[in-house]
């Protein structure tokens, strides 16, 4: 499932379901979070208005229903930086709102941190990546403090390396 209704719940059953299947959920919170309270514009993006059954509320609750049910949350946030005229979604920054946003419906920071690596690698058949192993890509972020003692943690960037390319522009030197 891509993108949690923000319309309704998901029965119980539904969720249940993809459990069962294996589906996995990419809930996308921060869009939700963004339209809600400081850009209703992206509504016209996602579905040209807001009706009246419509809430953020609905969104927090289904993540949390489908973490408490096990079924798999890769995070995920429709990033498009300011590439829509109306519509800004930062790249990276949203991502680290998701992570607190998925703490936020009950998650530890350590599933926060899993549904952004290994959750989404597994889902995705990425075999290739997801964990730190000799032979995996060298995707890694370097932090100066602890995530596991505060999600918001994963901000405060040391260093950045992607395909094993460290890109030295974008940690934040002191």
């Amino acid at each position: 499932m891509q993108h949690i209704p923000d319309d309704g719940l998901l029965s119980a059953c539904t969720i249940k379901s993809m459990k069962e299947h294996s589906l996995a959920s990419t809930p996308t919170m921060e869009v939700f979070r963004r339209a809600y309270t400081i850009q209703p514009e992206i509504f016209q993006l996602l579905r040209g208005n807001n009706t009246a059954n419509d809430t953020y509320e609905n969104v927090i609750e289904h993540v949390r229903r489908q973490h408490l049910a096990g079924v798999p949350i890769p995070a995920g946030t429709d990033a498009v930086g300011s590439s829509l005229p109306i519509i800004y979604i930062p790249f990276g920054d949203s991502l680290h709102q998701e992570l607190v946003n998925l703490v936020g419906v009950g998650m530890t920071p350590a599933e926060a941190l899993r549904a952004a690596t290994i959750v989404p690698a597994t889902v995705h058949r990425l075999n290739d990546r997801g964990v730190i192993r000799p032979g995996m890509r060298a995707d890694l972020i370097l932090l100066n403090s602890n995530p596991l003692l505060n999600i918001s943690n994963t901000r405060d960037i040391a260093r950045v390396w992607a395909g094993g390319v460290e890109y030295e522009n974008v940690a934040k030197r002191s």
